[in-house]
């Protein structure tokens, strides 16, 4: 071969080799006992690029600009490595599980030694007991950001009241919903299908689904399967206590080997819970619950005191779409819920007055700038709020353009003017009799 030849394959090669470089595959691996971990988060400079599946397998398929990368999951360490030590495929990687790395802490010296059983049962006690069962509003504030392949897809904020209504028992936050009052976004709709079309309807509205159902549908499944109900059974283990601001807490570890089936799928689900050492209240409640190969949730429950009573005052949700055969795969979606309880006000149940469709008529609520203006910044979480710092009032008021209501749809009805006056009317009636 002559040196013009090489030089016109070199040529051609250079391209393909620069373009294979950019993508990485991998499989990630429990270091104990060599079997995929499923679920794991990996970020990039706190933004989520992709998720392991069922097999711990992950792709990314452009790594320009990306230094290194970080793998996250609740039951294991975390762990960076820097580009710079990927092969282009097939890399393994090792996490070290938290339950195999922390020793158990023994208690020795003590006339009434207090062990991981005594804890679990006064813990369990206190927060069937004190966290709140009498239905109740709250002001609220809820965020929530989606994106899809490391790109955001939108965002989305509501002021509105948390209505928490338990119905014929103390699980509380059975089934919550908000009454909202001023709500923006940056995006027409952050739907990845459009429901409202399929269903052949000629305006926009929003129910419980405009913050994705998969919040509040996740966060009851997380009450649900809570590791401090009597009903469910969990493995626990006792970790290193820790002292936050002055404050002493238990950390207990907690997880069900063969997970729990809730008549759709079968979900394991494990986590960690701080529990006060004064009065065995507790304070944080991590939680990651699987649904088989679709998807991974990650939650963290912040709770606090009301008089007696135990409420949650702040709750970060992270889904992740996982399944490969998903047309949302890699969809990552962060709700972060935060509760004042500063003028909690405990109510008679109104379930009778309201339905869990209710629906809000977007041309009921635009986008009031000026209230945002003066409204002082909730902070959320960093992913959130680093996104919310690069939004103008321009994006807002882009994505607050809806449709209005279609009378000259051949599907518009006088049944659904009806129903929409209806339904407008007593939202209006309910934000009107209800002042926090």
């Amino acid at each position: 071969m002559n040196l013009k030849s090489l030089l016109n394959l070199l040529l051609f090669v250079t391209p393909i080799v620069a373009t294979l470089a950019q993508k990485i595959t991998g499989q990630i691996i429990n270091e104990y006992d060599k079997t995929p971990v499923f679920g794991v988060t990996i970020y990039s400079g706190g933004v989520p690029f992709a998720f392991s599946d069922q097999e711990g397998k992950f792709e990314i398929e452009d790594i320009n600009g990306i230094k290194a990368l970080t793998f996250s999951h609740l039951a294991y360490t975390e762990k960076t490595l820097l580009i710079s030590e990927f092969k282009s495929v097939n890399q393994l990687i090792y996490l070290e599980e938290k339950a195999t790395m922390l020793k158990e802490v023994e208690i020795t010296a003590s006339k009434n030694p207090i062990t991981l059983n005594n804890i679990i049962k006064k813990s369990a006690k206190n927060f069937i007991e004190n966290y709140k069962s009498t239905p109740y509003l709250a002001n609220a504030n809820a965020k929530q950001i989606v994106m899809q392949n490391n790109t955001y897809l939108g965002y989305i904020e509501m002021d509105g009241l948390l209505y928490n209504f338990i119905p014929k028992s103390n699980n509380t936050f059975r089934y919550p919903f908000i009454f909202p009052k001023e709500y923006r976004k940056n995006t027409e709709t952050l739907k990845t299908n459009n429901n409202a079309s399929k269903n052949r309807e000629m305006f926009n509205y929003f129910g419980s689904d405009l913050f994705r159902e998969v919040f509040f549908t996740n966060f009851q499944s997380s009450n649900l399967s809570h590791p401090l109900f009597k009903k469910h059974k969990y493995d626990y283990k006792r970790l290193e206590d820790l002292e936050i601001n002055g404050h002493k807490y238990y950390q207990i570890q907690f997880f069900q080997k063969k997970g729990i089936y809730v008549g759709r799928d079968l979900f394991n689900v494990y986590g960690e819970m701080l529990i006060s050492k004064e009065d065995f209240s507790i304070a944080r409640h991590k939680v990651s619950f699987d649904f088989d190969d679709i998807d991974s949730n990650e939650m963290v429950v912040l709770y606090t005191k009301k008089v007696e009573d135990i409420v949650p005052y702040k709750i970060t949700l992270n889904s992740k779409i996982i399944n490969p055969k998903s047309k949302k795969k890699n969809t990552f979606i962060q709700t972060c819920l935060t509760i004042d309880h500063s003028n909690t006000i405990e109510i008679k149940d109104i379930t009778d007055r309201v339905t869990f469709n209710l629906n809000y008529y977007l041309d009921e609520l635009k986008y009031n700038s000026n209230y945002w203006k003066q409204k002082s910044l909730t902070f959320s979480t960093v992913l959130i709020d680093n996104y919310l710092k690069i939004l103008s009032e321009k994006d807002f008021i882009e994505g607050d353009k809806q449709k209005i209501l279609d009378t000259k749809s051949k599907y518009y009805t006088n049944e659904h003017e009806r129903f929409r006056v209806e339904q407008i009317k007593l939202h209006q009636e309910i934000l009107k009799s209800i002042k926090l």
